[in-house]
């Protein structure tokens, strides 16, 4: 799978933004669509990081990808593709602008390397062509199977996989395993790995009765997990909406269980156990209890 280019850095940010007209943001949106192909994108950006084509090599590549066609509906642009390259009417009808495949070829250079043409967007829609293959198309032979099993692997390590389709990647692969607390666990933790349910986060105080129980105590992580959990100040939301996928959440003497996408045509469920969400408390308390060692070291450091 292709590998993005640079990502804009918070100085990049601060730039002003690029003043683009109106023959230059045309292009750069059909671009955006991709080739019209099931997986276009995947194809054009793994040629370019694989081969580092010249914009001539690149622009053969664009004009066999693309072939002969075109796009267009109600208030939206008139796109047709040749061997000559891409004619874009505008919805208004006032733009009429030709381009050469030379010209997309260093257009999407250019948006490779700032990272800016491959969108978890992509992503999600190349892993949703797979499971699609995989589990509603019967009588698939064993070559395309292998074919859509290898492009759910290629795609689970890609950068901008999306929590929701690495879960649903894993509960296909991987039906018979214990899924690993990293998938939906960032509906449970925040950015500081503090756990948190229902997007509250865990206090200072709860997270030392935490340590306490565990650490100092030495009780069975998975019993302070149920407990915590079960406990009326703290409820897990039964249906909530984190990291753009909507999970519907509930609790029993097993563990949770997550179902991503509860109203979708093919939601799925993924269950925790308590040892496992216990095990998910330890280090939590543990960085608690670090952090809190740190500061009395500093405060008496600062008093001697």
């Amino acid at each position: 799978m292709p590998v993005q280019g640079k990502q804009l850095s918070l100085f990049d940010m601060e730039d002003e933004p690029e003043e683009v007209d109106e023959k230059t943001q045309l292009l750069r949106d059909d671009l955006g669509r991709g080739s019209g192909f099931v997986n276009g994108k995947l194809r054009i950006a793994d040629y370019f990081e694989q081969h580092q084509p010249t914009d001539k090599e690149f622009a053969v590549f664009l004009e066999k990808e693309y072939g002969i066609g075109g796009h267009s509906g109600p208030d939206m642009p008139n796109v047709g593709y040749d061997s000559k390259g891409i004619h874009i009417i505008s919805a208004d009808k006032k733009g009429n602008y030709r381009y050469t495949w030379t010209q997309a070829a260093k257009e999407i250079h250019l948006m490779i390397e700032r990272g800016e043409y491959i969108t978890p967007a992509d992503i999600d829609d190349a892993v949703d062509n797979a499971l699609y293959y995989l589990e509603d198309v019967e009588r698939l032979d064993d070559k395309e199977r292998a074919h859509y099993t290898d492009q759910l692997k290629a795609l689970r390590g890609h950068p901008l996989l999306t929590g929701k389709s690495a879960l649903r990647i894993d509960a296909f692969l991987s039906p018979e395993s214990k899924p690993e607390l990293s998938a939906p666990a960032r509906y449970l933790m925040n950015e500081d790995n503090m756990p948190m349910f229902a997007n509250r986060m865990v206090s200072g105080d709860e997270l030392e009765e935490i340590a306490q129980r565990i650490l100092d105590n030495g009780e069975d992580a998975a019993v302070v997990a149920q407990d915590f959990v079960d406990a009326s100040r703290y409820i897990i939301s039964d249906r909530e909406t984190f990291d753009l996928t909507t999970f519907a959440a509930q609790t029993d003497t097993e563990g949770v269980t997550f179902t991503v996408e509860p109203d979708s045509a093919h939601p799925f469920s993924v269950a925790y156990s308590w040892e496992q969400i216990g095990e998910f408390f330890r280090p939590a308390a543990q960085l608690h209890r670090d952090i809190e060692r740190e500061a009395e070291e500093a405060w008496e450091r600062d008093a001697a």
